[in-house]
């Protein structure tokens, strides 16, 4: 493996590993926003424009969740593909 491919690959596995961190935070918020819909809908007041609705909130843990394992899939992948070079060049 040159050293150009090696850094790409290491590239490839900086970048899965950032998706996975994004995909986290994504799922955070998600999760927060849910929180906050479940609080207003099980209050006496009645929901503004401004408060999240679950349906959103749904969707965006969905959303994080195929993000996260896209990205570990990304860098399973990766990982695989260069044991697989060392694998030829032993």
């Amino acid at each position: 493996m040159t050293v150009a491919r090696a850094a790409d690959a290491r590239n490839v596995q900086t970048n899965a590993v950032n998706g996975m961190q994004n995909a986290q935070a994504m799922f955070d918020l998600a999760a927060s926003r849910m929180s906050s819909a479940a609080a207003g809908i099980a209050s006496a007041e009645p929901v503004s424009a401004e408060t999240p609705e679950m349906a959103e909130a749904v969707v965006g843990l969905m959303s994080a969740q195929l993000a996260y394992t896209a990205s570990a899939k990304v860098l399973s992948m990766s990982l695989e593909h260069e044991r697989s070079v060392l694998d030829l060049l032993a």
